[in-house]
């Protein structure tokens, strides 16, 4: 390793291990940055529009699907009871 003797950084080079234990909990302690605070969390907190073309249909598709099983679901219920009223009236 190069040490620069004109520089009075480089000049007490030496460190003891606990020294250097507790520089480094500090250097920890200042760096680590909290979880909650980072652009990727706040992200993921958040609903964004995807306008890929393979999401968007899916979502068409499941959307439309839902909707039809909802309106053939109470179409059933009613032709049951259609069908029903019919044979007593006959």
């Amino acid at each position: 390793m190069y040490v620069n003797d004109s520089c009075w950084c480089c000049l007490n080079y030496t460190i003891s291990s606990q020294d250097l234990e507790v520089k480094l909990e500090e250097l920890k302690r200042i760096l680590t940055v909290p979880k909650k605070t980072t652009s990727l969390y706040k992200r993921g907190l958040i609903s964004v529009m995807d306008t890929r073309p393979a999401v968007v249909m899916t979502g068409s598709t499941l959307g439309a699907f839902i909707l039809f099983l909802l309106a053939a679901f109470v179409i059933f219920a009613d032709l049951q009871n259609f069908i029903r009223k019919r044979r007593e009236e006959t």
